[in-house]
């Protein structure tokens, strides 16, 4: 980011860059959890269920909603903070360090 920042980028493009990142990973991150809790959630009630009682593997579209508007919220907040963060940051005083 130091050298992006150092080439002319201004901060809004340079988290503008991260935040393109960061919405492609929520997003991928969503659709894959959305499989993987299903999975997880159906092995669960297998393992639960017995001959005397059964759980139906029934989840509500709300489920999914609410699931996919905290990933987004939580995302949000995210971007947020490193937006502040990325302003307060010396780019070209990063580059000069040695580490």
């Amino acid at each position: 980011m130091a050298t992006i920042k150092v080439l002319g980028f201004f901060d809004k493009e340079v988290t503008a860059y991260i935040v393109r990142e960061n919405v492609i990973f929520t997003v991928i991150g969503i659709v894959l959890g959305f499989g993987i809790g299903k999975l997880l959630t159906w092995f669960i009630i297998t393992m639960a269920s017995s001959e005397q009682v059964a759980f139906p593997l029934i989840i509500p579209a709300s489920g999914y909603l609410i699931a996919a508007g905290m990933t987004v919220l939580f995302s949000l907040i995210v971007m947020g903070m490193t937006h502040r963060k990325l302003k307060g940051i010396d780019m070209i005083g990063a580059l000069k360090e040695n580490e």
